[in-house]
């Protein structure tokens, strides 16, 4: 189940970038252990909810969460598509295309970085 959730580095962009939505995984301490927890957690980053309390801790969004939350928060979509003549994923941010992958999951990932760079670009408008 682990494979639902995003890995630290984007969970970390996440965070960084204003993510604060429930979360039922967690990334704690500084080997950065992945935990599936028995009710959701919020980082509440404009409160600043828990990271006093706990620093140490890093809410892990599912990847369906933070497509979701780029597409309700910052009207950017975010997708895979698959290629059958190579059979390859690529990345889709809107009608823009990036590189192409043999692993879904890197596709996705790929597209989430590019989508938060996005944010970055948008803050500055």
């Amino acid at each position: 189940m682990k494979h639902l959730f995003v890995p630290y580095e984007l969970a970390m962009l996440a965070k960084e970038k204003g993510f604060d939505e429930p979360c039922f995984a967690i990334y704690a301490g500084r080997f950065k252990v992945f935990n599936i927890i028995d009710s959701p957690i919020v980082y509440d980053a404009s409160k600043r909810k828990h990271q006093e309390a706990y620093p140490h801790i890093i809410t892990a969004p599912l990847y369906q969460q933070l497509i979701d939350w780029f597409r309700e928060k910052h009207s950017i979509h975010v997708e895979t598509c698959y290629g059958q003549l190579y059979k390859e994923y690529q990345f889709k941010i809107g009608n823009w295309r990036g590189e192409h992958t043999n692993n879904y999951y890197e596709a996705l990932n790929k597209a989430l970085e590019e989508a938060f760079k996005l944010i970055n670009i948008e803050e500055v408008k």
